[in-house]
C-alpha cells in the first residue's frame, strides 16, 4: 500500500533530523549549552512525533486483515524489513538521547 510506504519514508526522515540534532547536542554540549538544549530538545520532539504515523500504519494492516485477511507476503516483508529498521534507529538515538541527559 502507497500510503504505508509514504509514512515509511516520512518516519526515516523524522529519524534522521532526530539522529543530526542529538548529535549536535552531544557536539556542544560544552562549547555552547544553550544551543545543545535546543538540539536535545528538538531530538526528542522528533521522536515523539513519530507514533502516530506509526500507530496509523499499524491500524491500516490491522483494517486489512479485518477487511481482506492477511496482507500480501511481500507487503510485510517491506513492513517487517522497514520497522526492524526503524526500531533500531530509535533505539540508537534513545541511547545518545539518555548519555547525553546523564551526563555523557
Amino acid at each position: 500500500m502507497k500510503v504505508i510506504k509514504d509514512m515509511s519514508c516520512i518516519i526515516e526522515d523524522i529519524l534522521e533530523m532526530a539522529d543530526k540534532n542529538i548529535r549536535l547536542a552531544v557536539k556542544y554540549k560544552e562549547d555552547d549549552p544553550d544551543s545543545s538544549k535546543v538540539y536535545y530538545s528538538k531530538s526528542v520532539e522528533e521522536l515523539n512525533s513519530i507514533k502516530p504515523f506509526h500507530d496509523r500504519v499499524v491500524t491500516i494492516i490491522k483494517n486489512y486483515r479485518a477487511e481482506k485477511g492477511e496482507p500480501p507476503a511481500p507487503m510485510m516483508v517491506m513492513y517487517n524489513y522497514e520497522h526492524e529498521k526503524h526500531m533500531d534507529k530509535n533505539a540508537s538515538i534513545r541511547k545518545l538521547q539518555e548519555l547525553y541527559s546523564s551526563g555523557l
